[in-house]
Parts: structure tokens; C-alpha cells; sequence
């Protein structure tokens, strides 16, 4: 669940995601997927900063929308000599 994108409904005690604005999963991914390929930022710091509960969470979400874990993402981004 990303922050700010799930509400719970009372006694139910459970969550229910709740996008504001369409594609908003999709746009956090991407944001996700440029701070991996442009910056040294640990995982779980690009993860916060792309608004995901949690790196686990993060991590499953960007494998279903990329194909690979952050790692390996950013791995494929950086020029070896």
C-alpha cells in the first residue's frame, strides 16, 4: 500500500486502496525508478521517498511493474568499464 493511498473503514479492519489521482501508483514507480538510476540512495530511502510504506512493499510493487527488483533496476542502469 502506498502512504497516504489506503484508508481503513471501522470495525472492518481493513484497508481499501484509494487513489486520489489515476495512474498515482504508476507515477510513484517511475519517480522510484529515476531515483534509483540517478542518485546512491539506499533502497529503502528511494522507497520513502516515493511514498511506499515500506521497502518490502516497495520492492514487490516495482518487480510487478519493472520486471526486477530495485537492485537489479539499478544495476542495469550503471555503465561499466
Amino acid at each position: 500500500m502506498w502512504v497516504g493511498d489506503c484508508e481503513t473503514f471501522g470495525s472492518v479492519s481493513h484497508s481499501v486502496e484509494c487513489e486520489t489521482e489515476p495512474n498515482t501508483g504508476q507515477t510513484r514507480l517511475w519517480h522510484a525508478a529515476r531515483l534509483l538510476w540517478s542518485t546512491v540512495l539506499p533502497v529503502a530511502r528511494v522507497a520513502e521517498a516515493s511514498g511506499s510504506a515500506g521497502p518490502f512493499h516497495f520492492s514487490s510493487a516495482f518487480r510487478r511493474r519493472y520486471g526486477v527488483p530495485p537492485r537489479d533496476y539499478r544495476a542495469a542502469g550503471r555503465v561499466t568499464s
